[in-house]
């Protein structure tokens, strides 16, 4: 709530205007938001489909790896994630 004074008496009544400070999110877009995360088990089959897409073995491969899923999957994964699991799987 922001309050401001009516007039310059400091007797004046003070209006208060209400500010929305957290605008609410839509369930639709919730959903939305929701159906582009990934459960671990599909993001190791896009791995491995990405490895195989840029034949790609060891972990100096990983940017060839990343570059790809960036280019296909933009807004759809957790890069900070999947740059862990990734980095798990070129190294075994």
């Amino acid at each position: 709530m922001i309050a401001s004074p009516i007039a310059a008496s400091a007797a004046a009544t003070v209006r208060i205007s209400m500010v929305n400070t957290c605008p609410t999110i839509s369930p639709e877009k919730i959903e939305n938001e929701i159906k582009l995360i990934f459960t671990d088990n599909k993001i190791n089959s896009i791995l491995d489909v990405a490895i195989e897409e840029t034949d790609s073995a060891q972990i100096r491969d990983m940017g060839k790896v990343m570059a790809f899923l960036k280019d296909n999957y933009s807004g759809q994964m957790d890069f900070g994630k999947v740059s862990v699991m990734l980095k798990d799987k070129l190294k075994s």
